[in-house]
């Protein structure tokens, strides 16, 4: 394993049993932000990690930078698996802040391959806007973990299933309607109280080992204009 890796994964402290996973991986390089305070670890690696190190690592990255205000990663599998996309989707539908009303309908849309790429299909326009409106968490998710992709997103003509709206006994369309002006308040709320620094959202890269002290990780990543 590569050095400055083994140092990254001690400092958010990964179970020994996981250590496996990352037996010829690399830490290629880190991304921070121009005010230092946003890291992206960039990791080449051979295979798609297994899902609960992913979660694990989900659940305690931020642990070993306290100091920072996000702290994120980018697995760079040697191969492409996209065949194995659905079984790490129903987890990024969890990640990206849905409802859990919402998250419940949209965990079972699970992505097809299709002549016309990948597609993830719904059964009406205000799903369909739903998913529109996070799709950029969605490609951010699926790309941090392995699959760089295109989704598509197509309405399935038919309508709800009737046994889903009995069993439940809930109406989709208001819940729907009422996600999508939740999410168009919040944007409306974040862009009158915060100037948006593009730099700092995108960030830097900051390649090999110029990237920072990785012999001690506590030290903060240069920023070079």
């Amino acid at each position: 394993m590569d050095t400055k890796l083994k140092l990254f994964l001690d400092k958010i402290n990964l179970k020994e049993e996981y250590f496996k996973y990352f037996n010829n991986a690399k830490l290629e390089k880190i991304k921070c932000s121009s005010d230092k305070l946003n890291w992206n670890f960039i990791i080449d690696i051979d295979d798609l990690l297994p899902l609960d190190v992913i979660k694990y690592m989900d659940e305690h990255i931020k642990d070993g930078f306290k100091e920072l205000n996000t702290v994120t990663y980018t697995i760079v599998p040697k191969e492409s698996y996209n065949v194995a996309i659905n079984n790490y989707y129903p987890y990024v539908i969890s990640t990206i802040g849905l409802s859990s009303m919402m998250e419940s309908l949209f965990k079972n849309k699970l992505i097809k391959f299709t002549t016309d790429g990948l597609i993830i299909e719904v059964d009406n326009k205000a799903m369909e806007q739903v998913l529109r409106d996070n799709m950029s968490k969605i490609r951010t998710k699926l790309k941090s973990i392995g699959f760089d992709v295109e989704l598509k997103i197509v309405i399935n003509e038919t309508d709800i299933k009737k046994e889903i709206l009995e069993d439940k006994n809930i109406d989709v369309s208001k819940i729907v309607r009422k996600e999508v002006k939740e999410k168009k308040k919040e944007a409306m709320k974040i862009a009158s109280t915060k100037e948006i620094d593009e730099k700092a959202i995108l960030g830097r890269e900051i390649p090999g080992d110029n990237v920072s002290s990785l012999e001690n990780l506590d030290a903060r990543c240069d920023y070079r204009s």
